[in-house]
């Protein structure tokens, strides 16, 4: 697949980090009416053996990621994204243990 932009439709990635610590699903990008989000690259790494995955709120947008302990995973930029939130819906990271797990996520707003 390829892609192609004018000079005025490059891509403006931004960039979030978290580091949630709890068995629950952390918010890492709130929702705005009309966007959406596309995760273009992410990093994670946690602390003890874990599952992690990507949200649209409730919703999964990601495979569960197995981890064991002091593992991680690196999604590289990809341009046409790994994982889009629904259209006003928040980004959320979803754990399974509580324990540290750090995440930096190259996303865009649509």
């Amino acid at each position: 697949m390829s892609f192609t932009r004018s000079a005025s439709d490059k891509i403006k990635p931004l960039v979030v980090f978290v580091n949630p610590s709890t068995a629950v699903s952390t918010q890492v990008l709130v929702a705005e009416a009309g966007v959406q989000y596309r995760i273009h690259a992410m990093a994670c790494v946690t602390t003890l053996a874990n599952t992690v995955n990507l949200r649209s709120n409730t919703t999964a947008i990601s495979a569960n990621f197995p981890l064991a302990d002091n593992g991680g995973f690196i999604l590289p930029f990809n341009e046409a994204g790994w994982f889009v939130t629904a259209v006003g819906e928040g980004l959320f990271l979803n754990q399974t243990v509580a324990t540290v797990c750090g995440c930096n996520i190259t996303y865009t707003k649509e």
